[in-house]
């Protein structure tokens, strides 16, 4: 007996589903098109937050304050927040005034609104850091001796008159002097 003949073949046939090749099809692509939407709107995200913080660097750059921003995108890039840190300085006391034309300023300069602003001031210094002979802000140094000096309250006795005054002129709505 001839080797070749004892053996046995078998036929497979293969059919494709051209319809379920097509749904295969069309959910890769689904999920490519998804994954490249989101990439997309991440992209532009981070392209108009680099153009607000750029926006607000340049805000500052005439007054002569050197500031680090970060600009954070809330709700898929339609609302941000500006986180800007910078030293205190005396110009920034009445930081809310600043922020009302700062905001304006970015609008006029991107387009977008800036929701939030918040403010940054950091004090401490590394180590090798040497302190300054001549403090540049003398805003930052009053503050600071504030700080360091008197922790607390300080009680003092008063007469009975002066309390009974002090309660009449506050009724009244006048200061006592």
């Amino acid at each position: 007996m001839d080797p070749i003949s004892s053996l046995r073949l078998a036929t497979v046939s293969v059919e494709f589903n051209l319809t379920a090749l097509y749904f295969v099809a069309l959910v890769v692509a689904g999920m490519i098109g998804l994954i490249v939407r989101h990439k997309l709107r991440q992209w532009r995200t981070d392209r108009v937050c680099r153009l607000i913080s750029e926006a607000v660097m340049r805000y500052f750059e005439p007054m002569g304050i050197e500031v680090d921003v970060e600009t954070y995108s809330r709700f898929e890039g339609r609302r941000f927040v500006v986180a800007i840190n910078s030293e205190p300085i005396k110009k920034f006391r009445y930081s809310f005034i600043v922020e009302q034309s700062l905001v304006r300023e970015v609008r006029k300069a991107t387009g977008r609104q800036i929701e939030k602003v918040y403010w940054r001031f950091p004090l401490g210094r590394s180590a090798g850091d040497a302190p300054a002979d001549e403090p540049e802000d003398r805003y930052l140094v009053e503050g600071q001796a504030r700080a360091m000096g008197e922790v607390g309250y300080g009680v003092e006795e008063s007469s009975w008159e002066q309390y009974q005054q002090a309660v009449k002129s506050s009724e009244s709505g006048k200061p006592s002097g």
